[in-house]
């Protein structure tokens, strides 16, 4: 029987043929024996799997195919398959920096003692990866170090659009708050924030480390990144999904219901605009109807939102118009 690895590095991996191998090797390059590694291929139409064949004997390396079922499932069944303490999500098409895992290793046994002395998260540093180079996300506003949940919450709930809080792949997370009380499950659409939300509300304690450890990719795409034409059937999902996780965020953080009634709001007036743009009156009427009731849970909250919506869309413009001048 094989022993527990201290850490699980899941990734789905879907049409993935032109960067799963250097997603692997960085991992594999790394120390051995403090990590396994397991890929699942979600129905690849390209040659993924054959990719991933040149792995299949490897002893730290489990690879899993199945019928094509979208990153949320492939990501439960992922966390299903995971045997270490602690696990890591990685994309197909990113890469973990050289020392990653030492350093995690490193944080986790001075954190990790003792079951008094346990972290429930670890949040680390990481590079944007654009085509005009490099951009470091080492920290927010917080110093590294240990912080209460409640603590945490205060930058949290003001940033559940920035990656440093919503994304998976730059955090550590103990694999036993998975399946306690009851199995955390991954929504359908914006998994990441929801399931980070979730996850949290089951914390006492959060490490926030400056160090570098992940590469996201953001030039081109993945599994976890496409595009298609709107509709309204998919704004009404959008909005049965921000509606799920506006109560998960309530649950979690009860304090900030002014900031989560603000977010929310903020996005029913994008997905308003969606349902404008393809001239969808029905959907437009039932995304004004819930977004009446918000407005009457939060008050003066609800033009802050509208003006932070308008900020957002300037600079939209002003960064699409010097791209444009570029």
């Amino acid at each position: 029987m094989k022993a527990t690895p201290l850490l699980s590095i899941l990734i789905p991996a879907y049409n993935a043929e032109r960067t799963i191998e250097s997603c692997l090797d960085s991992i594999i390059a790394q120390e051995p024996n403090v990590y396994e590694i397991v890929v699942i291929d979600d129905g690849s139409t390209d040659k993924t799997h054959s990719r991933l064949l040149r792995y299949k004997d490897m002893d730290q390396v489990t690879i899993i195919q199945q019928e094509n079922k979208g990153v949320s499932l492939t990501r439960q069944a992922l966390i299903e398959n995971a045997r270490g303490n602690y696990v890591m999500f990685c994309d197909a098409d990113d890469c973990l920096e050289p020392t990653a895992i030492q350093h995690v290793r490193n944080v986790l046994s001075v954190n990790d003692s003792s079951e008094t002395s346990k972290v429930d998260l670890y949040v680390f540093g990481y590079n944007l990866v654009r085509v005009e180079g490099k951009k470091r996300v080492a920290d927010r506003k917080r110093k590294p170090g240990i912080y209460s949940k409640d603590e945490y919450a205060k930058d949290h709930v003001r940033g559940f659009d920035d990656l440093y809080y919503s994304a998976l792949w730059n955090k550590c997370y103990r694999r036993e708050l998975f399946f306690e009380p009851k199995e955390l499950i991954f929504e359908t659409l914006i998994e990441d924030v929801t399931f980070n939300v979730d996850y949290v509300n089951r914390c006492k304690s959060v490490c926030l480390s400056d160090t570098i450890i992940y590469n996201y990719n953001q030039i081109g795409e993945s599994l976890t990144r496409s595009k298609r034409a709107d509709t309204g059937a998919d704004i009404l999902r959008a909005l049965n999904a921000f509606l799920v996780f506006y109560d998960k965020a309530l649950e979690a953080y009860p304090k900030y219901e002014m900031y989560i009634g603000r977010y929310i709001c903020v996005k029913l007036l994008q997905l308003k605009k969606r349902a404008r743009k393809i001239k969808d009156r029905k959907v437009e009427e039932k995304i004004q109807a819930v977004l009446e009731k918000h407005r009457k849970r939060i008050g003066f909250q609800y033009d802050v939102a509208m003006l932070k919506l308008s900020v957002f869309e300037l600079k939209t413009i002003v960064k699409k118009t010097l791209a444009h001048i570029k």
